[in-house]
């Protein structure tokens, strides 16, 4: 499902407020982490509210209620979502959650067969020594 995924990120309207606010804040410290690693896997899209119970498409018009970003460093992630809703000054830091909770809200399952571990670690180098 990545074409789709990567499909759907692409076409997703994403609100100014939180493009120019803590999903910016994300992307640039994720630049400069990345210089500094020798991999870094990100995985991000949409998460659309689908309103018809036995229905997987998604209109054209239909905007998301939320993006997401995974974040993978060897065995270690950090999984961010951000409300369409989120206000500029919104620290990127306060919207974490868990991998099976993204899985769940998405109907995606991301880096099957991998033991992957949240991490707090990776959580400070990203700057979010006050993560929940």
């Amino acid at each position: 499902y990545w074409p789709d995924l990567n499909k759907l990120s692409n076409m997703a309207i994403m609100p100014s407020s939180l493009r120019f606010g803590a999903w910016l804040q994300l992307e640039q410290t994720l630049n400069r982490l990345a210089r500094s690693k020798e991999m870094l896997h990100v995985v991000t899209g949409p998460l659309f509210l689908i309103t018809e119970p036995l229905s997987t498409s998604v209109s054209a018009r239909q905007e998301p209620t939320a993006f997401f970003k995974v974040v993978v460093d060897r065995s270690d992630y950090a999984v961010f979502v951000f409300s369409a809703e989120l206000q500029p000054h919104d620290s990127f830091c306060e919207q974490t959650t868990e991998l099976d909770q993204l899985e769940r809200m998405s109907s995606l399952t991301l880096f099957p067969g991998r033991k992957l571990k949240q991490s707090s670690q990776l959580l400070a180098e990203l700057g979010c020594s006050q993560a929940r």
